[in-house]
């Protein structure tokens, strides 16, 4: 159904699914089993053709855009349909001549969200008008490793991270618990092929994504999700980088 707020109207399907990114800022739209429609392609953002440094994308909760991550930090805003670019970020982390940031998730509200950086840092942002999130805790952290690959958020209470293997983590925001330890996810000993996570809406499961496109189903307190339909698939090239729905 649609939504209408001050500044754009938001026309957004039933749609379960999202964006992979690749490491040059192609968004590519996914969905997720048989469910609605597939989400509207990205009608703006950054693209480096030929440079592989995009690490992550977030995709704002009411479907009208998101950010692209890239190595250095930043977050550059894209608009999804005919829907206004999203406003800009404040307070997140930039790491000049250091391709270190890994990975973005957005709060809920949409009024901020995270960074995660190779180490296990989790850094905080908030987007236009809002405060900065709670801090998080009780993740892991790689002190000069650069091991990690992406976060998502289980509603507004914690959340996972990813490291390059495909081994899942969890973290608390705030005082909240922690949430649900990942059941049946992928794991590469020793190779370095993890790129993404993501729960599904309701966060009972979720997709760790591959250098390659492959997006594999994992549990959060609940069953896997339905398998992703119509993901890119770049076999043998290691240039996905990010996924958000």
């Amino acid at each position: 159904t649609g939504l209408t707020d001050p500044v754009t109207t938001i026309v957004r399907p039933h749609v379960e699914g999202g964006f992979v990114a690749d490491g040059w800022g192609g968004l590519h739209p996914f969905r997720v089993g048989g469910a609605g429609s597939t989400i509207s392609p990205a009608s703006s953002g950054p693209y480096w053709r030929s440079w592989d440094i995009v690490r992550g994308v977030a995709l704002l909760p009411s479907g009208i855009g998101g950010y692209v991550l890239d190595g250095l930090g930043g977050l550059h805003g894209f608009a999804v349909g005919e829907n206004l670019n999203p406003p800009p970020v404040y307070g997140a982390p930039y790491w000049r001549n250091w391709d270190i940031a890994r990975g973005a998730a957005i709060l809920p509200d949409g009024s901020g969200g995270y960074v995660v950086d190779g180490f296990g840092g989790i850094n905080r942002f908030a987007i236009g008008g809002g405060t900065l999130p709670q801090g998080s805790s009780g993740s892991p952290y790689w002190n000069n490793w650069d091991v990690v690959r992406d976060i998502t958020l289980m509603g507004n209470t914690g959340g996972y991270i990813v490291d390059l293997y495909g081994g899942v983590h969890r973290f608390a925001i705030g005082t909240n618990a922690m949430p649900p330890a990942a059941t049946g996810s992928p794991y590469w000993n020793n190779w370095d092929i993890a790129r993404g996570i993501e729960l599904i809406r309701g966060g009972n499961g979720g997709y760790v994504l591959d250098a390659w496109g492959g997006m594999h189903t994992f549990g959060a307190g609940g069953s896997k999700p339905a398998a992703a339909i119509g993901n890119p698939y770049w076999i043998g090239w290691k240039i996905a980088q990010g996924i958000a729905g």
